[in-house]
């Protein structure tokens, strides 16, 4: 019997496993595919401090940025920025490693298939081994679920939903360009991009990972993504002139909450990064929150542990104190600007750029700047705000 189980082993499963195995605690981790991140459909782009943060760096790390440039239809604002890419199959791995090292079992190609909370202080996690495809059945006294959008925790009344204006379908393309010395990514706005939506180009060493996104309902009205993503990679006005001679090597597409959870807690449960629906509901970003919330999780479970008592009412602390984190108090403005804006977006067509270029990007802009965003194209062509 484990004192806890963790299910998924990307950034938020590895670090809680990490931090309870730490403590001293048995903990079984477990990923449904060959290593972590193997299978992970993602940009790659995490903060430098994070990566610093949990130990990983700088092996995990393909680029630093220096600068980020977002591409309005109205110009181009470019930023410093302290971001990074990483291979998810390099990152999770490292990661993952971490957590053994520290005393977690990692069971790769190990698929939960149901969990069950018997009692506080009392799972059970079935599962089926990919090797022998036969089910099994792990018992163990607490429960992290960091499994990802399609969370278990479903079954249980928690985690997150992928209702129409709660979630946003990516998909991403690595196009082949060795040794380049591309040191900044680029973001993507406006109508001709997505409604509500961006696309982006993230360097890697040898390749560029160029994805599109947009929310659900979106997605049901535009047909093809695959091509649009294509379009944008050979037609766009600036980016083809960067991507259309280089070979497409990989395509991924996957589903991105955003929307936190309103329940993360349960008795002897947890629930973690993109399953608890910590993704930034602006700019879809989530690996830091998967890295901080599953940091936090394992410290929670380990005091419940310690206290012999996994009930969800002592439990309840790792919501409220991810609640009161920056970070938190932050999405939950997004979430409430997103509410509004989504909408609207079917009136103005650049709706998402405008929110971004004011609420994110506009502390550097005249009362001027400001009025003529909101304004486009009615108003002319906004100032530029100064370069940081």
């Amino acid at each position: 019997m484990f004192d806890v189980i963790v299910v998924g082993a990307g950034p938020a499963g590895s670090s809680a496993a990490y931090r309870l195995a730490n403590n001293g605690w048995r903990v079984a981790l477990l990923e449904r595919s060959n290593e972590p991140g193997e299978d992970n459909v993602c940009g790659g782009m995490v903060s430098l401090p994070m990566v610093k943060r949990f130990g990983v760096f700088p092996d995990a790390v393909e680029k630093e940025m220096r600068s980020e440039l977002h591409v309005f239809p109205w110009g181009v604002i470019e930023n410093t920025t302290e971001q990074c890419t990483v291979r998810r199959s390099v990152f999770d791995r490292l990661l993952a490693q971490r957590a053994v090292a520290a005393g977690a079992e990692l069971m790769t190609r190990t698929l939960a298939r149901a969990v069950r909370v018997v009692a506080p202080g009392r799972v059970e996690v079935e599962v089926q081994r990919r090797s022998t495809r036969r089910l099994t059945r792990l018992r163990g006294r607490g429960l992290i679920l960091a499994d990802g959008p399609r969370t278990l925790a479903r079954s249980l009344g928690l985690g997150c939903r992928l209702e129409d204006g709660g979630a946003a379908f990516a998909l991403t393309y690595e196009l082949a360009w060795p040794g380049n010395e591309m040191n900044h990514y680029e973001l993507y706005y406006g109508g001709d991009i997505a409604l509500w939506g961006y696309a982006w180009i993230f360097p890697y060493r040898d390749v560029l990972n160029v994805g599109l996104g947009c929310v659900r309902s979106e997605l049901k009205r535009r047909g093809s993504l695959q091509r649009d993503l294509v379009g944008f990679i050979r037609s766009h006005p600036r980016a083809s002139r960067l991507l259309d001679d280089k070979p497409i090597v990989r395509r991924r597409g996957g589903w991105i909450p955003l929307r936190p959870s309103r329940r993360m807690v349960g008795p002897s449960t947890l629930v973690v990064g993109d399953a608890a629906g910590l993704v930034h509901p602006l700019i879809a970003a989530g690996v830091d929150n998967a890295l901080a919330s599953g940091d936090l999780a394992g410290q929670v479970m380990s005091e419940a542990l310690a206290a012999d008592d996994l009930s969800a009412s002592f439990l309840a602390r790792f919501q409220r104190r991810w609640q009161r984190t920056t970070t938190a108090r932050f999405m939950e403005i997004e979430d409430w600007i997103a509410r509004i804006g989504r909408p609207l977006s079917r009136v103005d067509r650049d709706m998402l750029a405008k929110v971004i270029q004011l609420c994110l990007l506009g502390g550097t802009m005249s009362w001027l700047g400001k009025v003529q965003v909101l304004g486009y194209p009615l108003l002319g062509t906004p100032q530029r705000a100064r370069r940081r």
